[in-house]
């Protein structure tokens, strides 16, 4: 989702799974406080995205994770497609591990439980299965503008075609309403 209206919807919700950045910049640009990054035993080292990691602890731990909208900060984009690969698939490899590591959220009560039972969810369907069917989402885009005519309103009757189902299961096509 772009211009973080994903995040918006973690925060209403109480679930942010990750620090929250500028666009796209997600944990590079976080902040925290000293005694919640001490409370819940500081970086890890156990995934590839620590700031994921990290903010699903504190969840886990009772704290409350917030967007903040007009925050503003540097940071650096990938300077080449290779780059820009290598981190996306960091960022989502690292977020798989995150989850996995903290799946037990899922049955815990408290604000564990509500992160796992609300957050885990919208992570998997937004951050794993979306951007996966993103290049599939691109060539059929692509497909419709070299091969779909947008031209025709298709309100005249020979437009249209119905299908009439035969017992044999074949179609007969005709034309009109």
């Amino acid at each position: 989702m772009g211009f973080n209206l994903d995040r918006r919807m973690y925060d209403l919700l109480r679930c942010m799974p990750t620090v929250p950045g500028a666009i796209g910049a997600i944990g590079a640009i976080g902040a925290f406080r000293r005694d919640a990054v001490l409370q819940v035993g500081g970086m890890s080292e156990d995934t590839l995205a620590e700031d994921t990691d990290i903010t699903i602890a504190m969840h886990r731990a009772g704290w409350r994770v917030v967007y903040q909208e007009h925050a503003r900060a540097w940071t650096e984009a990938p300077g080449s497609l290779k780059q820009l690969w290598s981190q996306r698939y960091r960022w989502s490899y690292g977020t798989m591990q995150a989850l996995w590591k903290h799946r037990k959220s899922l049955t815990d009560k408290g604000p564990s439980g509500r992160f796992g039972r609300v957050g885990m969810p919208l992570v998997v369907i937004f951050q794993i299965i979306t951007p996966v069917f993103a290049p599939l989402i691109g060539v059929f885009t692509v497909y419709s503008m070299i091969f779909v005519d947008f031209t025709s309103s298709g309100t005249s009757p020979r437009s249209r075609s119905t299908c009439r189902w035969r017992a044999s299961g074949s179609c007969s096509a005709s034309a009109g309403p």
